[in-house]
């Protein structure tokens, strides 16, 4: 791109296309198969987009991207309603006072077994993790990030800066909407049950509801700019996960007090129901 801020052909050396999209190397090539021209031309690999790797585009004019772009808003925007009505049904909204068995060390040096003496800390805003995860993809169950949350950590040991440390926390198994078994790409089955996710809320939050600008369609917005984004270690449509239809379904029957988590948890995999009432029996 030339300080002009526009491209310009390596061919015809006019503005506004690349030497791919040249009119007159297309011309020139379709008026003479031996010319130099077409040999240029032919030379040139297929375009292959790095998000869907079909060829014939790139990623910035592919389709199927600007397609999972929008669901992926649309998913996540009903899925942080969701989880913000049950954090708030929890009282986990930020400066809520959460105990987690972890070990930990306080601010004089002593170790404290977490399931002696519980490591205690304060909530924070949803959203100030070290990764924003918090979205529709933790329906798959049985994810394991390990800073969805953080907590600013009460009597723990101090920072440099004289304040106060924090430690990052998973989500605990939630019904519905965040469960703590699930299945990975290859169909192995894969669990949540870290220290770090069976945290519990000590003190409910003086804030009351965990909504604000969480749940805003801009904030989704912003999520889905940020996973769709290019570069080095962009996501691709392999990774891309988005809710199904009964999925959809059955968060909107919650934020609509039609059915509790349990049931549609259980709506929606009833094989899982079956097979332990059968090990019950």
């Amino acid at each position: 791109m030339s300080y002009h801020g526009t491209v310009t052909c390596s061919h015809c050396y006019n503005r506004g296309h690349n030497l791919r999209g040249c009119p007159q190397l297309k011309k020139e090539a379709a008026a003479n198969p031996n010319s130099y021209a077409a040999t240029k031309l032919n030379r040139m690999k297929p375009r292959t987009c790095s998000y869907c790797d079909q060829t014939g585009h790139n990623r910035r004019g592919c389709s199927t991207l600007k397609t999972h772009k929008a669901t992926f808003t649309s998913d996540t925007h009903l899925w942080r309603q969701a989880f913000a009505k049950w954090a708030t049904s929890q009282g986990a909204a930020f400066g809520a006072i959460v105990s987690v068995p972890i070990s930990w060390q306080d601010h004089k040096g002593n170790y404290h077994n977490g399931d002696e003496k519980p490591l205690i800390g304060l909530l924070q805003p949803f959203g100030e993790g070290d990764g924003d995860s918090l979205d529709h993809r933790q329906m798959q169950g049985g994810l394991r990030d390990w800073h969805v949350l953080s907590i600013e950590v009460i009597g723990g040991e101090l920072r440099r800066n004289g304040r106060p440390g924090t430690q990052g926390l998973m989500l605990p198994d939630i019904p519905l909407i965040a469960p703590g078994t699930g299945e990975d790409h290859w169909g192995y089955t894969r669990t949540r049950s870290d220290e770090q996710s069976r945290w519990t809320v000590a003190s409910p939050s003086p804030v009351g509801e965990a909504s604000g600008t969480f749940t805003a369609l801009e904030v989704a917005q912003e999520r889905a700019a940020e996973w769709f984004q290019s570069g080095k270690d962009a996501n691709t449509k392999s990774n891309y996960f988005e809710m199904t239809a009964p999925q959809r379904k059955a968060i909107k029957e919650y934020l609509n007090d039609s059915a509790t988590l349990d049931e549609l948890h259980g709506r929606l995999n009833p094989s899982t129901d079956d097979n332990s009432e059968s090990n019950n029996e």
